[in-house]
């Protein structure tokens, strides 16, 4: 469910490990561009070459970064882990708050030990963490089944004020967060500040955000709104049987069937 968000938090993270580095360097610069233009291959081949040179330990754990995250994005994460290029960031850089997110990221999609202890790590090592730092860390606390942590570092997210995408992403994931906490008030409020968003800057609502808002109104015992997502949200038909089959509540069908007597 996370898959998207997850690119996108690595690549706001690698922007930080390009600050990190200090360098300003043709060289760093052509890394960086192939980096932000998705040439994994290219970028990898150049920060091999770099990695072989006397580097101080700072800017060699900044270039491991980047190297752990073409690696992983590239598809060549079976080739050459990039969780060993990040514990080497790590040893080299303890003080690196990036290196620690964007392991405890890669620890959390995999489902290895350690990625809350990282992230906890990461923030309060990072002195003015940024809204997508934030959130990384939000989704790593989410992944690992700590929706308490989630909550409050999303929350701190959102009061910076994000733009969208990342507006959009913190709002879907402190909805599904809360869920797991059963405020489903709560959750409703930031789901539906989700799909207006979504609106608000030309897109339109994916089958599954729709379903989920739903879910949340029915857990919610809003009958009357759960009524209005089935019958006017434009979800696929297939999406809203399932929805009313897997409900199986007689409050909600009988307000089914009286909203279709009145034509609505």
């Amino acid at each position: 469910m996370l898959t998207r968000r997850w690119r996108w938090c690595l690549a706001a993270v690698l922007g930080v490990a390009l600050a990190v580095s200090g360098c300003s360097t043709a060289r760093s610069a052509r890394i960086e561009r192939d980096l932000r233009r998705s040439n994994f291959d290219r970028a990898v081949e150049r920060l091999d070459r770099l990695l072989r040179r006397d580097l101080p330990d700072s800017e060699r754990a900044a270039h491991l970064v980047q190297l752990a995250v073409a690696l992983e994005e590239g598809g060549m994460a079976s080739e050459d882990d990039p969780l060993t290029h990040l514990d080497e960031a790590v040893a080299l850089a303890p003080g690196n708050a990036t290196a620690r997110l964007v392991r405890a990221q890669m620890r959390a999609v995999r489902g290895v030990d350690g990625a809350v202890a990282d992230a906890d790590a990461a923030l309060a090592r990072a002195a003015a963490p940024d809204a997508g730092f934030l959130a990384t860390a939000g989704d790593v606390y989410l992944l690992s089944g700590e929706p308490e942590s989630a909550v409050i570092v999303y929350e701190r997210a959102l009061s910076l004020e994000p733009e969208p995408p990342l507006e959009i992403a913190v709002h879907r994931n402190l909805a599904l967060a809360l869920r797991d906490l059963m405020d489903f008030e709560t959750a409703t409020a930031h789901s539906a500040r989700h799909l207006d968003l979504i609106r608000s800057t030309g897109g339109e609502p994916s089958p599954d955000a729709l379903a989920f808002h739903t879910v949340l109104l029915w857990l919610s015992n809003d009958i009357p709104g759960t009524v209005r997502m089935l019958n006017t949200s434009g979800m696929p038909r297939g999406t809203r049987q399932h929805l009313i089959d897997s409900f199986s509540d007689p409050n909600l069908n009988a307000a089914l069937a009286a909203a279709n007597r009145r034509g609505r």
